[in-house]
């Protein structure tokens, strides 16, 4: 009876293993077959997530690679409001945490939402900290879950070089989402290439909903930005915030700007604003962080009389030589019938030539030369210069400079443009406008980007040197740069001297327009220089204005002693050999009657078979060129004999031009290379020997 008991249950069992066995059959088969696909689904939608990835800026590098804006990671705090079981308390650890208001932590950890809110962005290290040690505490505490509360890496715009070169960089602010959005310089014209944008992807995570795997290199380049190369030296960009700022030190100016540009590609190697602004710092003013060199307008003064001279240069209406009366720096000019307007110069002069006048800024000679001009050709010239127009260079912000149709002139206008007012432009403009006359004429579109990269170094967008048009022709732009030259060797331009480089440049010394006195100031001015560098090849044009100066006025005084820093060591740093002997410009100090000032006024011109003479004007002179001496008249104790046995130069003279001289001179000779004259033997300005050979060497470069 026991046994058959014993079997029953056995029996019992194994009944019972079997119907669970086909219960659990039957329902793998409708998981396995008739519910998968809704099964799969929803296990998907617990296991896996969308992930989204904040972008991430990309970096703004100077023209070799070292960065001036870097994206760098940061903590935020985020908090989940279905977590945090005592709010009251933690709502006030919080706000003394992160030194925020409390009403405004309890609204954000108040809200009625099972997702996370952002508490604070960007936190440093001392708040991570103490935030650290709320987390842990509260949760020992059982004021909130584990995750109530946590960091998230985010993205925060760095500027490691902090105010340098802040306004053509730019900064940003942050939007609604927290993202960093541009808001001047280059961060914000280029705001769609740096943003990057936001990215999501699926990822599986865990059932507390942590990933399970990280994210990897390739998922996290697809949110990030474009690189931005510039044009920008950090270098040049450093010499020309340096000397800026001891100047207006010095001087306690109002405000300032310098620019070096590369004349023959467009490029902007520095732009130097004061007063300037650290990006890393939110409390700078916003009228610090404007872009002067762009917004910023003023009427030039005498740096506006480089373009007079290229104008008459350029119609041939006046020769370097020829003679003009200086007035003794004092005129009345007829401007009606009845009307005069009383001229002065600073550096009076009587009768003396073109070029003197123009070494020594004389306003009286400047104003003669233009008149041979009318008002309509003078306006059309300066039109075909970009007067009046903005430079279009890839920067926020530029204002347009003012030059009124000729039409509306008043009677004295034309005394007063030619020698820069009733005229204005940025800083920029001029810059631009006087890089093309001395670039052998030719206007190069003034450009501060390179190139845009994307993360893995591939070039989206690159920008070429654009030449925009031809302001004047290749011998008037040579003997441009000889006349500018003049002005720095023995004119009002000698403190922008640059030893071991010859340079050449414009001063200006601008009153400005006082609007509550209806008149020009007499107590505020506009002091100004503009060089360029070396004076046979200009490579770079340096701008320096100085803006309300104290206890001087000059641009002679004020800007070219900066210039001359900022070029030397831009020179320098640039690997330029120097172009002259220190030894030999010890010995004889370039004067306006040198032989190798005249010789080089020579050179230029006698070359200048393209442009139209006219038949001078005003006080009669010689003519520029023969074919024995040199060409403006020598006034040192030499005698005449002596000067026509002067060897001349022939710097810069084609092979046929310089086989034509020799053959004049009745001289032997012997040539190397093809091109242009690059250097000779005798030198300029030697005594020629009985039989004596010249040997001259060429080159295309």
């Amino acid at each position: 009876m026991r046994m058959k008991w014993y079997k029953i249950k056995i029996f019992f069992i194994f009944f019972l293993l079997f119907i669970g066995f086909v219960a659990l059959e039957i329902k793998l088969y409708f998981i396995q077959y008739l519910h998968y696909d809704a099964l799969s689904e929803e296990s998907k939608d617990q296991s896996i997530t969308n992930y989204k990835i904040k972008p991430k800026r990309g970096n703004i590098f100077d023209c070799n690679g070292r960065d001036l804006a870097i994206s760098v990671d940061v903590n935020s705090i985020y908090a989940t409001p279905s977590k945090i079981k005592n709010k009251r308390i933690i709502a006030n650890k919080l706000s003394i945490a992160i030194d925020k208001n409390r009403n405004l932590i309890d609204k954000i950890i108040n809200k009625e939402t099972k997702g996370e809110v952002p508490v604070a962005r960007q936190i440093n290290d001392d708040v991570t900290r103490k935030v650290e040690g709320l987390i842990e505490g509260g949760v020992k505490g059982d004021l909130i879950e584990k995750d109530a509360i946590r960091f998230v890496k985010e993205s925060k715009r760095y500027y490691p070089k902090d105010g340098l070169a802040a306004h053509i960089i730019g900064y940003t602010i942050d939007d609604e989402n927290g993202d960093n959005i541009g808001a001047g310089g280059i961060e914000y014209c280029c705001d769609k290439y740096l943003r990057g944008s936001l990215t999501s992807i699926e990822v599986k995570v865990d059932g507390k909903h942590n990933r399970i795997y990280p994210i990897f290199e390739e998922e996290l380049k697809k949110s990030c930005g474009n690189d931005v190369y510039l044009t920008i030296d950090e270098t040049v960009q450093d010499i020309a915030e340096r000397e800026l700022g001891k100047c207006i030190e010095e001087y306690q100016a109002k405000s300032g700007t310098i620019i070096v540009m590369n004349c023959r590609t467009g490029e902007v190697l520095a732009i130097a604003n004061y007063p300037s602004f650290n990006a890393n710092r939110s409390s700078t003013p916003l009228e610090n962080r404007r872009i002067r060199a762009l917004t910023d307008t003023y009427e030039p003064g005498s740096t506006m009389k480089v373009l007079t001279v290229a104008l008459v240069l350029e119609k041939g209406l006046v020769q370097p030589d020829e003679l003009f009366d200086g007035e003794n720096g004092a005129v009345n000019f007829r401007i009606g019938k009845y009307k005069y307007r009383r001229v002065v110069d600073d550096h009076p002069v009587g009768v003396v030539e073109f070029a003197e006048a123009v070494a020594v800024s004389s306003n009286i000679i400047s104003i003669k030369a233009a008149s041979r001009m009318t008002p309509e050709a003078f306006y059309t010239g300066l039109k075909n210069f970009g007067v009046g127009e903005v430079s279009s260079i890839d920067l926020p912000g530029e204002t347009k400079g003012s030059l009124a149709p000729w039409t509306s002139w008043q009677g004295d206008s034309m005394l007063s443009i030619p020698i820069g007012h009733e005229v204005s432009f940025n800083a920029i403009q001029i810059c631009s406008i006087i890089s093309g006359l001395v670039n052998d004429g030719v206007l190069m579109q003034p450009h501060i980007i390179r190139k845009i990269c994307d993360v893995d170094g591939k070039i989206i967008k690159e920008f070429q040197p654009v030449e925009k048009t031809r302001l004047i022709n290749k011998l008037t732009s040579r003997i441009l740069r000889r006349l500018l030259e003049g002005v720095v060797e023995f004119g009002t331009g000698v403190k922008a001297k640059v030893d071991g480089y010859r340079v050449g440049g414009k001063t200006g010394t601008a009153e400005k327009w006082d609007a509550e006195i209806g008149n020009y100031s007499k107590t505020k001015y506009l002091s100004s220089f503009i060089g360029f560098a070396p004076v046979d090849d200009p490579i770079v044009t340096i701008l320096v204005w100085i803006d309300e100066p104290q206890g001087s006025k000059y641009g002679g005084t004020i800007a070219a002693p900066v210039f001359s820093k900022v070029c030397k060591d831009t020179l320098v740093y640039l690997g330029m050999s120097p172009t002259m002997d220190l030894r030999e410009k010890d010995v004889e100090v370039l004067a306006y009657n040198s032989p190798r000032f005249k010789s080089g006024v020579t050179e230029a011109h006698s070359e200048e078979n393209t442009i139209n003479k006219t038949q001078n004007k005003g006080v009669d002179s010689s003519p520029l060129h023969t074919t024995t001496n040199v060409a403006i008249q020598d006034n040192t104790q030499a005698s005449a004999n002596e000067e026509e046995n002067l060897m001349p130069s022939f710097i810069g003279l084609t092979m046929k031009e310089a086989n034509g001289k020799l053959i004049e001179l009745g001289m032997d000779y012997d040539f190397k290379g093809n091109g242009y004259v690059v250097s000779q033997e005798p030198a300029p300005n030697s005594l020629i020997k009985e039989n004596q050979k010249c040997f001259l060497v060429f080159s295309s470069q």
